[in-house]
């Protein structure tokens, strides 16, 4: 019985202690690759020493430099990686003189482990290039910017203002207004919110608009957080727009809620949207949507998940406004899975009634989707709502690095929504260099609406060949610019030069009398553009549309940012 006793005593202990040297035990550290400095560098430079500042760096880390989002070395030659700490790494680089003029991003690999740094580094023009500015096409009027030099020589946004831009209008002071979202990547952490005059393209930032005796003030709302899946809508039909902000490179999103006080003024109040744990991938991108016809908007995530191969699948998440924050309601998994995964189902979401079903549709793309055993080809899959995760229908060409599904969206392209209710589709591949360093298919497939599953595409756009690099790098934006009752298309390429336009551009494809008849190439409107048509956007109900360069240098800030706004006369 002593013995007994005894053990009684001592089994508690050892469990006891077990777990406190399992709890003592290090967990394997997870790599992450945060800043990098310098981070930008013209093409010819030469061994060049960058401070890479993260975490979970161990001796034998190597760095290597990678085109944003693919991985294509796009000219970059990493010569050596020198281990300073777990927390610093210097890498010493090569730029070509023919290097791409891009953001990279930069990634890590310790052993088997390996930590991705998005758009951490920029190539930029060397200063021989013999880019001009070109003039502006007949029609078009560039009407202002949104970033500008402060009296200390600083930028007043950024650094890196522009990665990503939407809007809507509202009505404020008894006066309909454009409010326009801008944002930023995770190391800024910032959603600048404009007041814009929707017929000229005014800021009204500053002023007393309407019949309000108070002034607006520019609102800055700080996410701590990226925001490369922007999306606009309204969560809880007060007429007011609100943000969905995710953040790829911090696997976090934030719903950024607005409001009107007593004296007319706008304000905004963040969210921070829970990720269940079996999510990653979070942020590439996002839609708001009424997918429950409520009347209020959904807020859609996409979570690609497993890059190239792995075991954590894309997902979609659905969020809903409760009165006091957002419940996470509904979760859909990518259905048509690759045999190792990775088929980046998330990377595009759009909401919008393409099938003609009761509510409004989820439209996802999957664009790295093996079809027929094609790699790359791509895939749209297309929920009706009300959304089922085992009900829906898949578009693909079935062509290999077609990347079909690179991102989505939707809008009446051919004008008959108002007779049939139908909205269209529209899916973009991407000159991508994620399929074994191949590139993808720089076009974008047009359904038209009601879509079915199989269904053939209804038209296809397509940059020039010599001005394509970066295409589709952001979601592209559709709208209505010329009052035509058809949408419009905008789709940046900002990695694109060629002959006397560098720097990148825009493409503006305009329906007149037939959709998308014409098509307008835009390129920066001022000199030493670094990555013009980043983001794009159409002001819903206006004439206004906006093209980012997100590394433009302003005053004493090196890649500021900047927003330019036009208008079709």
């Amino acid at each position: 019985m002593k013995i007994q006793r005894c053990l009684s005593v001592l089994v508690p202990v050892m469990l006891v202690g077990i777990f406190a040297l399992m709890a003592a035990l290090p967990a394997t550290a997870q790599i992450q690759v945060n800043s990098a400095n310098p981070s930008a560098a013209p093409q010819g430079t030469t061994n060049l020493n960058v401070i890479i500042a993260g975490n979970g760096f161990k001796k034998g880390a190597t760095a290597k430099w990678f085109v944003t989002g693919t991985t294509n070395p796009g000219g970059v030659t990493v010569n050596s990686t020198s281990f300073q700490s777990t927390t610093q790494l210097t890498a010493n680089i090569t730029v070509a003189s023919d290097a791409v003029i891009s953001g990279f991003d930069i990634v890590v690999t310790v052993a088997t482990r390996t930590g991705k740094g998005t758009d951490l580094f920029a190539v930029q023009a060397s200063n021989s290039n013999t880019c001009t500015v070109q003039p502006l096409p007949s029609g078009i009027s560039w009407v202002g910017s949104l970033n500008y030099v402060t009296a200390n020589g600083a930028a007043a946004y950024g650094p890196i203002f522009g990665a990503t831009t939407r809007s809507r209008q509202m009505v404020l002071g008894g006066l309909n207004v454009l409010v326009v979202g801008v944002g930023t990547p995770a190391t800024t952490g910032n959603l600048e919110i404009f007041v814009l005059n929707p017929s000229t393209g005014q800021v009204l930032d500053g002023t007393a608009i309407g019949s309000n005796t108070s002034v607006q003030p520019h609102i800055t709302v700080n996410l701590g957080a990226g925001t490369s899946g922007l999306a606009v809508g309204d969560v809880n039909g007060d007429g007011i727009p609100d943000f969905l902000a995710g953040s790829k490179e911090t696997n976090a999103a934030n719903a950024v809620v607005g409001s009107v006080d007593a004296n007319g003024i706008l304000s905004y109040r963040v969210y921070s949207l829970a990720i269940p744990a079996n999510v990653s991938g979070t942020g590439w991108s996002g839609a708001m949507g009424d997918l429950q016809g409520t009347g209020n908007d959904v807020m859609a995530l996409g979570a690609i998940g497993s890059i190239g191969s792995g075991t954590t699948p894309g997902q979609v998440l659905l969020y809903e406004w409760n009165g006091a924050g957002f419940t996470n309601y509904l979760n859909i998994v990518s259905p048509l899975r690759n045999p190792k995964g990775g088929e980046e189902f998330g990377h595009g979401v759009a909401i919008a009634d393409v099938t003609g079903s009761t509510a409004q549709d989820l439209i996802v793309g999957a664009p790295v989707s093996i079809v027929g055993g094609q790699s790359g080809a791509g895939r749209v899959l297309i929920f009706p709502g009300p959304v089922s995760a085992t009900n829906y229908l898949s578009l693909t060409t079935g062509v290999k690095y077609d990347l079909l599904g690179t991102y989505v969206a939707a809008g009446d392209i051919d004008g008959d929504a108002s007779a049939d209710g139908y909205m269209d589709v529209l899916a973009t591949g991407s000159v991508d260099g994620t399929i074994g360093g191949r590139q993808g298919n720089p076009r974008a497939l047009g359904y038209y609406g009601p879509v079915s599953g199989g269904q053939s595409s209804s038209f296809i756009l397509q940059p020039q060949s010599n001005l394509d690099l970066g295409w589709s790098t952001t979601q592209p934006a559709l709208g209505d610019v010329n009052g035509d009752g058809l949408a419009d298309v905008m789709i940046g390429a900002p990695n694109a030069g060629s002959g006397q336009i560098c720097g990148g551009a825009a493409y503006l494809w305009l329906s007149s009398g037939a959709p998308l008849a014409t098509e307008i190439i835009l390129s920066t409107p001022v000199a030493n553009g670094a990555q013009y048509g980043y983001a794009t956007e159409i002001g819903p109900g206006t004439r206004l549309f906006f093209v980012t360069d997100h590394y433009f240098n302003i005053g004493s800030t090196s890649q500021a940012g900047q927003v330019y706004v036009y208008k079709l006369n």
